[in-house]
């Protein structure tokens, strides 16, 4: 078995001034730029992760996507509406989980106007030493099947991708 893992460092400042290159004649850092670096938001990191699962699901024309979220103690809700507009804008048939019905055993359905629907369930993203990661359950369509995976994501510039998956549940 090869595991992989994802190290990634985070620049931290003090707020004081940035340290002083002792060949500039100015005290700058000589960088040509003292802004720290941008850290990419969880909407980002989750869109990339909501669209990853949505290609991955094989969506059919006339289903919708229904995005739910969980927060750190496991409660769902709706994805946000600046998320679920992001995602919208790569693919067109999303809505709030909150506009369908279903699960579990029950086939998941778009309320109004009716129309077969999946719901994609992730979340919360998690940051620490051995990078960032979100869990997600895939298209959930109903039939009471149940399966986690584990996203590790690679951040470069503004960019989130899915770098792996690892299975943590499935029946």
């Amino acid at each position: 078995m090869v595991r992989t893992v994802l190290v990634f460092a985070i620049a931290c400042s003090s707020g004081g001034p940035p340290p002083s290159n002792p060949g500039s004649s100015d005290g700058s850092s000589g960088t040509g730029s003292s802004a720290p670096p941008a850290v990419i938001s969880d909407d980002a990191i989750l869109e990339a992760v909501y669209l990853h699962e949505i290609k991955a699901a094989d969506m059919k024309p006339d289903e919708t996507a229904c995005l739910r979220m969980r927060d750190v103690n496991g409660k769902t809700g709706d994805a946000s509406p600046a998320l679920i507009a992001a995602v919208r804008a790569k693919f067109p048939r999303v809505a709030a989980a909150s506009a369908c019905t279903g699960g579990g055993f029950d086939p998941v359905r778009l309320i109004d106007p009716s129309g077969p629907a999946a719901m994609f369930d992730i979340g919360p993203v998690v940051r620490d030493a051995m990078g960032v990661r979100v869990k997600g359950g895939g298209a959930h369509r109903g039939g009471g099947s149940a399966r986690e995976v584990e996203y590790t994501m690679t951040l470069s510039g503004s960019t989130a991708t899915v770098a792996s998956e690892r299975l943590l549940i499935t029946n």
